[in-house]
């Protein structure tokens, strides 16, 4: 950085005028004369005119005021102000010293930065009234090897009132090489002053005909300066300072990729650093490197930095990293914690959970917090453990009853599980599982089976007819047979096929005595039950012989010999007009009586039997005379 940059800064105020110790300067700043020297002169004179070279330079001010001896007491300068093209910073009094050998004289040394070139008009402000005294200011501008801060090593003052013509100044010693050394010395002679003057001094004739001297750079020798006037002086006064100029360094502070702006920091001496300004989103600020990868040398925000160079520091910043936790959440597998500090996609999810799907993650474990889906970006501004949520891989069964009749609600769920318990019902069937095709020729369940629920399907309820076995008995028939008829809904018994010589069928009955249930031929059997039936027969009546004889006109008794005869057999006769009566039965003999008179003739006839299956049969009689 340039001297006038740094001037224009305003960094070059000096610090206060008093006395330095080597630990807080370092007078490595070297000086040389810039410009020409400036003197005025006169009575009631409080302006002075200078022409500023650079900014950064040093200005160095000589004052004198000789009171008038009606002045009640010395006055001083207080203040200087500066005005014009030209500027100068922070003005300060290095040395007012009242003289002793001269009582009426005002001696000052004053210093100051220059912060703009160009031509300036000094103000003197004084404590009292200078209109009648004698004042008389000059200039010198001195500069330094390096922009630097100006402050005051050291001073003192020297009174003598021997007379001589060797002009003496303070004797000082420098805290180190580089200082400007200004004196002035204030006496009664009217001579003017030159050689022989110490080594590397300039002195300089001031308005009032005073020796003013400087050194711009002194060794870090005791300093014990003098020169010479042309005549005597029977008394005199000096006064000198020394001013050291402290290299100045720069701090510029990088944001590092973060953002803001901070002013450079300037100083020369150890100072704390500014406190840190910077911000990054995400980040917190973690101090200060000389790298910007922090391998380098690290300070604190508003640690103490030496400014012994200059140097860039860079921001150093700690990511607010936050870590999200993955929990299974009943599923099973292993998720990292993820962690960082800006809003990141979340990882996605590696968890599984059997015969579930993966439904994104939430706050709360029961999905009632804050939902994400899977992948979602998160914030990542706070720790959190993100529950995995899941949806059941749900599957209908579907129950149909198949020509059965009741209601079955489908089955819902997502694991195996047992199936419903089947509510359907089918006259005549008994329930006989399921199936996947309604003909059952798919996949066959029994009643609560295990389904794996791995799909939506349709089971078919399977139905087996509740069979039953009529088994027919021909019950002492004499040829013939009949099959069992078997089936599972009320049916018509199957026809007789059986045979029994001199006997009709008279239907079927559970008992073969035909004391239990009867069943006409044919009949509907609700084949609820197996069931054997029974043939039953009816004798068919049967004549073998007539035992007896009629004779014509006669009541006679004739007795038919057979079998099948029942109470309820009729017997006629063929014969016209012919009356009979059954005087007597048994299932082996009628007896029968023919009634006289009936006109019966000589001849053959027959008797016809009937039984009350209408079974007849027929014997011959015949009629004698």
């Amino acid at each position: 950085m340039t001297i006038s940059m740094v001037a224009a800064m305003g960094l070059l105020a000096p610090a206060a005028a008093s006395a330095a110790s080597p630990e807080q300067h370092a007078a490595s700043s070297s000086f040389m004369v810039q410009g020409g020297f400036a003197t005025a002169g006169a009575t009631a004179l409080t302006t002075a005119t200078a022409t500023l070279g650079q900014a950064g330079d040093l200005l160095v001010i000589w004052v004198k005021s000789r009171f008038v001896a009606a002045t009640p007491e010395p006055i001083q300068v207080t203040s200087i102000s500066a005005s014009g093209s030209g500027a100068v910073g922070n003005l300060v009094n290095a040395i007012q010293y009242d003289t002793v050998d001269h009582p009426s004289n005002d001696d000052e040394i004053w210093f100051a930065p220059i912060t703009t070139a160009g031509s300036v008009t000094l103000t003197f402000h004084w404590s009292g009234d200078s209109s009648k005294d004698f004042n008389e200011y000059s200039t010198q501008e001195f500069q330094p090897s390096s922009p630097s801060v100006f402050s005051l090593d050291t001073k003192g003052t020297y009174e003598v009132s021997s007379a001589s013509s060797t002009m003496t100044f303070p004797p000082l010693t420098p805290i180190g090489a580089g200082e400007v050394y200004a004196g002035y010395d204030s006496n009664n002679s009217s001579g003017s002053y030159g050689s022989p003057t110490t080594s590397g001094y300039f002195y300089k004739n001031s308005a009032d005909n005073d020796a003013i001297i400087y050194d711009p750079n002194v060794s870090n020798a005791p300093q014990s300066p003098i020169t010479t006037a042309s005549a005597t002086s029977p008394n005199q006064s000096s006064i000198g300072v020394l001013i050291i100029g402290t290299p100045i360094h720069t701090v510029t502070f990088n944001a590092n990729l973060g953002s803001g702006s901070m002013s450079p920091e300037v100083a020369s001496a150890p100072t704390a650093l500014t406190t840190n300004t910077f911000t990054r989103t995400y980040y917190s600020f973690a101090g200060w490197n000389t790298t910007a990868d922090g391998s380098g040398t690290a300070y604190a925000d508003a640690a103490t930095y030496p400014f012994s160079a200059d140097t860039i520091l860079y921001a150093q910043w700690t990511p607010n990293n936050h870590t999200v936790s993955f929990n299974a959440n009943l599923g099973s597998g292993t998720m990292s914690p993820q962690v960082t500090n800006a809003p990141a996609a979340l990882t996605w999810d590696a968890f599984t959970r059997t015969y579930y799907t993966f439904a994104g993650w939430n706050t709360a474990a029961n999905g009632l917090g804050t939902a994400y889906v899977n992948g979602a970006t998160y914030p990542f501004s706070a720790d959190v453990t993100l529950y995995a949520q899941w949806t059941p891989n749900n599957h209908t069964v579907t129950f149909d009853a198949n020509l059965g009749s009741g209601t079955m609600n489908s089955q819902v769920t997502n694991a195996p599980a047992a199936l419903t318990s089947d509510a359907f019902t089918r006259t005549y069937y008994s329930f006989a599982g399921w199936n996947t095709a309604a003909n059952g020729l798919g996949t066959a369940y029994a009643d609560g089976a295990t389904y794996s629920f791995s799909a939506d399907t349709t089971l078919y309820a399977q139905w087996t007819p509740n069979d039953h076995t009529v088994t027919f008995n021909g019950n002492q028939a004499t040829s013939g047979s009949m099959s069992i008829e078997v089936t599972n809904v009320p049916t018509a018994l199957r026809a007789e096929t059986f045979v029994n010589n001199h006997h009709t069928f008279a239907g079927w009955n559970t008992a073969a005595n035909g004391s239990d249930t009867a069943f006409a031929n044919g009949a509907m059997y609700s084949f609820s039950a197996n069931v054997t039936l029974y043939a039953q027969w009816t004798p068919v009546p049967h004549a073998k012989r007539v035992v007896g004889y009629a004779i014509v006109d006669k009541t006679r008794s004739v007795t038919i010999v057979g079998s099948g005869f029942t109470n309820r057999s009729k017997v006629s006769s063929n014969e016209a007009g012919a009356t009979v009566q059954v005087v007597r039965l048994s299932p082996t003999r009628i007896k029968v009586v023919l009634a006289e008179g009936t006109g019966a003739k000589i001849g053959a006839y027959t008797f016809l039997i009937r039984t009350p299956s209408r079974a007849t049969c027929r014997v011959n009689y015949v009629v004698k005379i």
